[in-house]
């Protein structure tokens, strides 16, 4: 991925008049790395959609990829403003209560890993893993071992 960090970058900053946000680059490149799309298709697919479709609240179709909301047809555009508000509302809720804990099991416990050192190591099965990957193998399996390349530091 950093191949495109720069380019992305400048052509977000292009697009927007010289200037924009941190979050907005780093948004310009989250839609840009495929990896986290295609976990996103399978978090979709596995867990998002089964419940939805379980309640009878979408469909999909399985040929073309494409999910359906049942009745949307049937909705006026301010039903449809009054359910994302909704659907808005409980998000908000939702992190207000929890906060941005939320999101730590997708954090590196570690904190940041630059990408030279965000090398190739073995697992124990013989696996090809990234370093973060890796160190978070270990911490889950709460295994001591050490990362070499990242100074060297023991990992529990």
């Amino acid at each position: 991925m950093s191949h495109i960090y720069q380019p992305v970058m400048l052509m977000a900053l292009l697009s927007k008049g010289g200037k924009c946000h941190e979050r907005e680059i780093a948004s310009e490149l989250l839609t840009r790395d495929e990896s986290q799309i295609e976990y996103y298709t399978q978090i979709t697919n596995n867990m998002v959609e089964r419940v939805l479709r379980d309640h009878q609240i979408v469909e999909r179709d399985r040929t073309t990829r494409t999910y359906r909301l049942w009745g949307y047809e049937t909705l006026t555009t301010e039903q449809k403003d009054a359910l994302k508000n909704l659907c808005q509302k409980r998000l908000d809720t939702f992190i207000e209560a929890r906060g941005r804990a939320i999101y730590d099991h997708r954090r590196v416990s570690v904190g940041y890993i630059s990408g030279t050192l965000n090398t190739k190591y073995s697992n124990e099965h013989g696996f090809v893993v990234s370093c973060v990957e890796y160190l978070r193998m270990k911490k889950r399996s709460k295994l001591t071992t050490s990362c070499p390349g990242i100074l060297g530091a023991q990992m529990t």
